[in-house]
């Protein structure tokens, strides 16, 4: 491993050791989508075909894998020769968790998930040091390319968890009053997400503000009446769980 390496992909790729940024080293697309796709599988084997597709997509030339060797040589040289490794027919980024922000980023998730209700003070403060990670979509410019997409749709939703496990944090830490603005504004651009209207139910209720919540759970079952679904619990289970 290479000390003082640190690896960002929450964000637009960002490379530095010991706080010296080594963007300009990487160089353009080719190697940039190189590092990502390896970021995202880090300490696994990426078959070298799933890179030159990354890279190419379906019209690869006659010389992408020449090209492909001389992307992971030029990366070697700015992440370190031991950092990526070739492991039979494909290559693999090795570094440690604190080195990379999305390996970070899985392990508070986890965190954060498992102990929410068991924890809901540490579980905050865990969702706040995830949060703090993410600089702009994954992968930045490269968001929308189509070998980013499953890996960018598996950490956007592992984000959103993670928003909604810190929202229910503040809930149950009778923190209303930072979390039913944010439970608003999610509220309104996650209709169809139950567990935020829950949220948003139970946190008024505890607030005291009784009318908010029964026009709360109106807009939530009206949202849901949309798709033809009806509300899993009764405004007055809600209502119930906010006195507990």
């Amino acid at each position: 491993m290479n000390p003082g390496l640190k690896v960002c992909v929450l964000g637009p790729i960002d490379v530095t050791r010991f706080g010296e940024r080594l963007d300009h080293e990487i160089g353009g697309r080719n190697p940039k989508v190189t590092l990502g796709i390896l970021a995202l599988s880090a300490n696994r084997a990426v078959p070298v075909a799933q890179l030159v597709d990354a890279v190419w997509g379906d019209d690869p030339p006659r010389t992408a894998i020449p090209t492909l060797q001389s992307v992971i040589s030029r990366l070697r040289k700015v992440l370190g020769p031991e950092t990526i490794t070739r492991v039979d027919h494909s290559y693999q980024l090795n570094i440690e968790c604190s080195q990379l922000d999305v390996t970070n980023f899985e392990r508070l998730a986890g965190l954060v998930l498992d102990n929410v209700r068991l924890d809901p003070a540490m579980a905050l403060q865990w969702a706040d040091e995830a949060e703090a990670l993410w600089r702009g979509p994954v992968l930045g410019d490269l968001h929308d390319e189509v070998f980013a997409r499953p890996e960018v749709l598996r950490f956007d939703e592992l984000k959103q968890a993670v928003d909604e496990a810190r929202l229910e944090a503040l809930v149950l830490l009778g923190k209303v009053d930072r979390a039913v603005p944010e439970l608003y504004a999610e509220a309104a651009q996650n209709p169809h997400r139950e567990h935020l209207w829950h949220l948003l139910v139970r946190a008024l209720y505890l607030d005291g503000r009784r009318q908010e919540a029964q026009d709360a759970y109106a807009r939530y079952a009206a949202a849901l009446a949309e798709t033809g679904l009806e509300p899993a619990v009764t405004l007055e289970q809600l209502a119930e769980k906010a006195s507990v």
